[in-house]
């Protein structure tokens, strides 16, 4: 139980040294405030106390000796109420920027990380982590600093007092104190599995969610709505019943915390009592001991809440910072050694050398490697097409030139450097890419053809779109440069998609070009189109063209044909095609269909 206990605290006090040094400084001073409003909450039992003896003292009562009592206990609420919304503004607006700063800074480290992070983890369930982990982190902050802090002083000085005036009822009070506090314990220590069990059952959910919205054309083409939601149902059938067991345990143990805080509270009231009985204090102090009681219950029985609520907030903090210890991708960090690279792309020679690469994707499961001794060399200027079947490793030579992939062995060089001493801004810089889904966002067309670039004009936007042949169906049907997009740019076709993906590239003017079956999910007359913008695009441009239509390579310098990770031929467009060998047989079973 303790352990519990230490990991709240340990990560209670790891979400205070996240915020900034100033933020620090100011929950230091709402602490203080929490300490003064701890002293005030105890002068009203006192003044009460002190009012009632002075009342049985009085012969003839009148409310005039009264005034100067309730002067003191206005005044005392006033200036611990003033105290409490000062106290409230300083955490508030503290967690405000801290969540602000983690959302982002979890973000930008997830952008960071190795892409197979991404292959183990649903896009539903990840980012409702994410989301989940920074609420916990600020969770937790607010019940330390909102809850926690303000309760504690209050039943400190309340137990201090009554210590003070009477050790025998103070003591019964302490009593009450570790009674309750050792039923959390026992309580969080209990439903710490549950509560993770929770955590992973809603991530389900939220994956399951993701995934069936985001395939909502195929679930309606096939009409599998009812199928779809019987999936959800499924996984919220089983959240619910974890949900509901661990509410009724929740429920018995607060009727335990309930039941032990009522037995003390009658005890105190009795000792004071028979106290009060035997002359020992005066009857006034019956209800000081039992207001100070109260002031001491009360923020017991909010400290189970806040404890309770502060272990499931540290549960999902966990999660936060496990995300942060996933390492960043060897992309981002160059070797030591390494010297900067001049952007300029030379004009000769190798711009691309794969050697002797092997690569093998994750959970393979020994089904033999995805390239196998691959040797490739790209000169300046040369535009090289590669072909083969499904599976052979087409797009993961581009993955693995563009540092998307990690070679398991040999060696890629990058206008002869070494690619890991080639940083990501040069990548990003020297070369572009398209694929068959390229990836567009939700905005405006204007702000996904200037994706990458940083400030640019409109004029530039325009002529970049001329030259992607999109600018008039831009204008006169898609309702402008301002028009927006649906997310990943469903609401336009595949062709246009195609040519704002296109524009993108003419305006960032790379002189390396990575196209991944860049026109193999178009049509023929749509395909003909991009075709066009392609070959204006490759213009003196190096070149790496991976292509399922093969009449797309025609004019090609090369053509490199893959099978089963290895080049098997190699030569230009009529060679292969009279060599009758494996690019003539793709060839001709392409034409088939």
């Amino acid at each position: 139980m303790l352990h519990v206990l230490h990991e709240t605290v340990s990560m209670a006090q790891r979400a205070f040294l996240l915020c900034g040094r100033r933020q620090r400084v100011l929950l230091l001073v709402a602490v203080m405030l929490m300490a003064l409003t701890g002293a005030l909450a105890t002068v009203s039992p006192i003044v009460v106390g002190a009012l009632v003896d002075d009342m049985l003292r009085t012969t003839y009562m009148n409310f005039g000796p009264a005034v100067p009592y309730l002067a003191v206990i206005v005044v005392t609420v006033m200036v611990k109420e003033l105290l409490t919304v000062v106290r409230k503004w300083i955490v508030e607006d503290t967690a405000t920027r801290l969540q602000q700063q983690q959302t982002t800074s979890l973000v930008a480290h997830l952008l960071r990380i190795d892409l197979s992070f991404f292959a183990r983890h649903r896009s539903g369930a990840l980012n409702g982590r994410v989301h989940r982990s920074v609420e916990g982190l600020i969770r937790l902050l607010k019940l330390g600093f909102l809850d926690f802090c303000p309760a504690a002083f209050m039943a400190a000085c309340a137990l201090a007092v009554a210590m003070w005036r009477e050790p025998v009822v103070g003591g019964i009070m302490a009593g009450g104190i570790l009674s309750g506090f050792g039923l959390i314990l026992w309580q969080v220590a209990s439903q710490r599995g549950v509560r993770i069990d929770l955590l992973r059952e809603r991530e389900a959910m939220d994956g399951t969610v993701v995934e069936v919205l985001g395939g909502i054309e195929t679930v309606r083409a096939a009409n599998a709505g009812d199928i779809e939601a019987g999936r959800v149902d499924e996984v919220a059938e089983r959240l619910r019943r974890r949900e509901i067991r661990h509410h009724i345990q929740m429920a018995l143990f607060d009727a335990a915390k309930l039941l032990t805080e009522s037995l003390f509270h009658i005890a105190v009231l009795s000792v004071s009592v028979w106290f009060a009985i035997r002359g020992l204090i005066s009857v006034g102090e019956v209800l000081t001991f039992s207001m100070l009681y109260l002031n001491v219950a009360a923020p017991l029985r909010e400290l189970h809440r806040i404890v309770d609520e502060a272990h499931e907030s540290t549960l999902r903090v966990l999660d936060l910072f496990s995300l942060y210890a996933s390492p960043p991708d060897r992309s981002f960090l160059l070797e030591s050694g390494c010297m900067p690279m001049t952007t300029r792309m030379p004009a000769t020679g190798p711009v691309l050398e794969l050697s002797h690469i092997r690569f093998s994707y994750p959970g393979s499961n020994g089904s033999g490697p995805t390239l196998d001794d691959f040797n490739l060399t790209i000169n300046a200027g040369e535009c090289v097409g590669v072909v083969g079947r499904t599976g052979c490793g087409k797009s993961t030579v581009s993955k693995l030139a563009l540092r998307l992939m990690h070679t398991d062995s040999g060696t890629i060089r990058f206008r002869g450097v070494p690619i890991e001493c080639v940083s990501r801004e040069v990548i990003a810089s020297q070369v572009g890419y398209v694929a068959q889904s390229g990836f567009l966002f939700s905005g405006s067309i204007a702000d996904n053809i200037a994706y990458g670039r940083g400030k640019v004009t409109q004029a530039d936007i325009e002529v970049a779109a001329r030259r992607a042949g999109i600018h008039d169906e831009v204008v006169h049907e898609l309702g402008g440069y301002a028009a927006r997009l649906a997310e990943r740019g469903s609401n336009i076709s595949g062709g246009q998609r195609q040519r704002l993906l296109l524009a993108r590239l003419f305006l960032h003017d790379p002189p390396l070009l990575v196209l991944d079956e860049a026109t193999s999910a178009l049509d023929n007359r749509t395909e003909a189109v991009v075709q066009e913008a392609l070959d204006e695009l490759m213009i003196g441009r190096t070149t790496l063209v991976i292509a399922h239509r093969l009449h797309t390579l025609r004019n090609v310098d090369r053509i490199i044909v893959m099978d089963a990770g290895k080049i098997v031929e190699e030569g230009t467009y009529s060679d292969l095609l009279s060599a009758s060998g494996q690019f003539a047989e793709l060839h001709r079973s392409t034409a088939v269909r």
